[in-house]
């Protein structure tokens, strides 16, 4: 996901994001409501911006980042929020054919399926899962039994409600509201 960087002002606010757009991990329907419903509350939103440095004027206590644009924007705060990377660069990934920097794909037992011997396991942010704290120990146990299960030469894919694997219906999503705000209409 494409970090972001928000920029509260005393009047308004203005949402800087480094990527190309909001959400991406989500689809374009996703993006384009939760921007429609970010400029509808004033919010301004501005795709591309890197942020290169921030200063706050000592006596003022305006803060400024300057963007690789050479444009700049004054702010009373501002909050950086980096969203989740999976840190592969580095492992040695290329060695066996995967693309360093990205995510892996795995099967339900979390064993990579890019991999053709099958050797390979990964739990948590890494893979296309979800990028949750509780569902990288569903992952980790998931991987472990079936770790245990081939070196044992039994079968090893998990499937819903066995231990290790929650249905895919567990994962918790948080929606946020205004309450005394009327819903929008649904699409």
């Amino acid at each position: 996901m494409a970090s972001s960087a928000t920029v509260e002002l005393s009047r308004w606010q203005f949402a800087m994001v480094r990527g190309e757009g909001l959400l991406p991990a989500w689809g374009p329907f996703a993006a384009v409501r939760v921007a429609d419903g970010l400029r509808g509350e004033g919010v301004g939103i501005r795709t591309g911006a890197e942020v290169e440095r921030l200063t706050r004027d000592g006596s003022t206590g305006v803060v400024t980042p300057y963007l690789a644009d050479g444009s700049t924007v004054e702010s009373e705060e501002f909050l950086v929020a980096t969203g989740r990377s999976p840190r592969t660069a580095g492992l040695g990934l290329e060695t066996v054919g995967l693309a360093p920097g990205g995510r892996l794909l795995v099967d339900d037992s979390c064993r990579v399926t890019e991999v053709a011997a099958g050797w390979l396991y990964a739990a948590g942010d890494i893979n296309q899962r979800s990028p949750l704290t509780h569902m990288g120990k569903y992952q980790a146990r998931a991987c472990a039994a079936a770790i245990a299960a081939r070196a044992a030469g039994r079968h090893a894919n998990p499937t819903p409600g066995q231990p290790g694997r929650p249905p895919p219906t567990t994962t918790p999503y948080r929606r946020w509201s205004s309450p005394g705000r009327r819903p929008p209409p649904s699409a």
